[in-house]
């Protein structure tokens, strides 16, 4: 039953012409909803929200009171929807943290959440007031997000002051905005990297390239414009070009390794290519392994140059080691160097010097006896045979057909004698030897050069530098050996002995020209002339 209906059963009842007793029960409950209408109609009209909002307690209690009640009464409704407006503006409150309290995280899926939940409740002056602010704060968050995504985009690097700003703003506002955090996280990184290139270049030495290299691997990464990183990417760009510049001085082409390893000693390679060698394991020959240091020993110029004192001395022994081990194999066997002697074949000539000249040098630095058996030889570690070479430097055997066959002849440079045999290049290196070019030291002093002029320092620079200094030493040592009177009094007997073959050369040539001149052939129209040159070239050709 409706209050309407109640009301007019009530009218009814009281104009009947008789009297009926339960007209005191109806009235009684008709009084009861009036009541209940009036405190309900209070609550309704009552639209402070924020100070005079009813406790939930009392419209639960006013709707239990309701729902008892043997007449729907249009007012519960109102309370309902009360009720609901009331959950709503606490949570708004919790958010907006207008009252006390701790304030709870707010991200824009809250606002967005809560400005849908808004628009289902029933509208008054309290939720409009609520959904507008609701809808300022939202449109103000969302502003600073496309801004800040704007920034993280890296469309334009904005400098490292205007995103300070940004971000100090952004903060003001009660949201968490995730592209406001994630901008404040690269602020963080650009201040840090700032931090790092303040210490590696107020160091001791120059900066590292390794170290450069990430800095601005980093700094390219970060939306943060910084006048810095072009100044970095320069210096890096500078020392790849000098880097690329003496690959190419060095390096032959399609070459294995790297230039810092042809540039630093091989003791440790040798060693371990001999190890390598009897386990048929392959050989690791990282830049890391290449002086025995660890990247960040690489760093410390000090450490890479006793490294490479070190490494020198240990190539000395590790070279002695291997030349004494390579001379007890054999080569090729006596049948075989016999027919080459009777075939006339030039590489015996080649083998016979470079072996005295081994068996030499391993004896001056201790006896040996070779008791061990035939090993495999060359490249390709298969048996001795012809032809093949030995090499000068680490006196292993190699193939003919493995590796190239050095020229007699030097290739540049001024024509010699082919007769003066200490003329001849007769020389061979194998290629575990000679890993690279050998550049003229001019060449290598302008590098030197040009690498004074960069701010960066290089492994490969430093590893030059005392490769440099060895050569020159080498060269002094070398001077000081051809002044010596033994010497000078060799080399003037051989160059004697070269003016001699070219004089007896140039005479053998004018002896021929004149051989040449009086063979001439005189014709004649008279036949005296005729008999008398014919008989002069029969004289010539019998």
């Amino acid at each position: 039953m409706t209050l309407a209906e109640l009301k007019t059963l009530v009218e009814t009842m009281q104009n009947l012409p008789c009297v009926m007793t339960q007209l005191e029960e109806v009235q009684a409950v008709l009084q009861t909803v009036e009541e209940f209408q009036g405190r309900a109609q209070e609550l309704v009209n009552d639209r402070d929200w924020r100070r005079d909002s009813p406790p939930p307690e009392q419209l639960q209690t006013l709707l239990e009171q309701g729902g008892k009640l043997p007449v729907v009464v249009p007012e519960c409704s109102l309370l309902q929807g009360l009720k609901e407006q009331g959950h709503w503006l606490a949570e708004v409150r919790r958010t907006l943290g207008t009252e006390g309290g701790e304030r709870q995280e707010v991200t824009l899926d809250v606002l967005r959440n809560l400005m849908e939940a808004g628009c289902n409740v029933p509208q008054s002056v309290s939720v409009e007031t609520a959904m507008a602010e609701l809808q300022e704060l939202l449109t103000i968050a969302e502003r600073w997000e496309e801004k800040a995504q704007i920034c993280l985009e890296q469309r334009q690097k904005h400098p490292l002051s205007t995103l300070e700003a940004i971000v100090n703003e952004a903060q003001l506002i009660p949201v968490k905005l995730p592209n406001i955090l994630a901008l404040q996280g690269c602020l963080t990184r650009a201040r840090a990297w700032v931090t790092d290139l303040e210490e590696i270049q107020n160091g001791e030495h120059y900066p590292c390239l390794d170290d450069l290299e990430g800095l601005v691997a980093i700094g390219r990464d970060l939306p943060v414009f910084m006048a810095e990183l072009r100044q970095l990417e320069l210096q890096v760009a500078s020392a790849h070009s000098w880097r690329d510049k003496a690959s190419k001085t060095f390096l032959k082409k399609s070459s294995p390794h790297s230039l810092l390893e042809v540039l630093c000693p091989c003791a440790k390679r040798r060693e371990r290519r001999e190890e390598t060698e009897l386990l048929d394991e392959p050989l690791d020959d990282s830049d890391t392994n290449t002086l025995g240091l660890s990247a960040q020993d690489l760093r410390d110029p000090a450490a890479i140059v006793m490294a490479f004192k070190e490494g020198e001395h240990q190539e000395k022994e590790a070279l002695l080691r291997l030349q004494k081990a390579n001379m007890c194999k054999t080569g090729l066997n006596a049948t075989s160097r016999k027919e080459d002697k009777e075939n006339g074949r030039w590489e015996d000539s080649m083998e016979t010097d470079s072996s005295s000249h081994s068996e030499n040098s391993v004896k001056e630095n201790g006896n040996h006896t070779c008791t061990t058996p035939p090993q495999s030889v060359c490249v390709c570690a298969s048996q001795p045979r012809t032809p093949q070479l030995r090499c000068h430097l680490c006196k292993d055997w190699f193939h003919g057909g493995c590796v190239p066959f050095p020229s007699l002849l030097p290739s540049s440079g001024p024509p010699v004698n082919p007769l003066c045999w200490w003329d001849w290049d007769s020389r061979f290196l194998c290629p575990r030897c000679q890993r690279s070019r050998r550049p003229r030291l001019e060449t290598i002093l302008a590098l030197l050069v040009a690498l004074q002029r960069l701010p960066v320092r290089l492994p490969e620079g430093e590893a030059l530098q005392c490769l440099t200094e060895r050569a020159i030493t080498w060269q002094g040592r070398a001077k000081e050996a051809l002044e010596t009177p033994e010497l000078q009094t060799a080399l003037e007997r051989l160059q004697e002995l070269k003016e001699t073959l070219r004089y007896e050369k140039e005479k053998e040539q004018d002896v021929k020209k004149g051989t040449e001149g009086s063979s001439v052939i005189v014709l004649s129209d008279s036949e005296g002339g005729e008999g008398r040159g014919r008989s002069h070239r029969s004289d010539r050709f019998t």
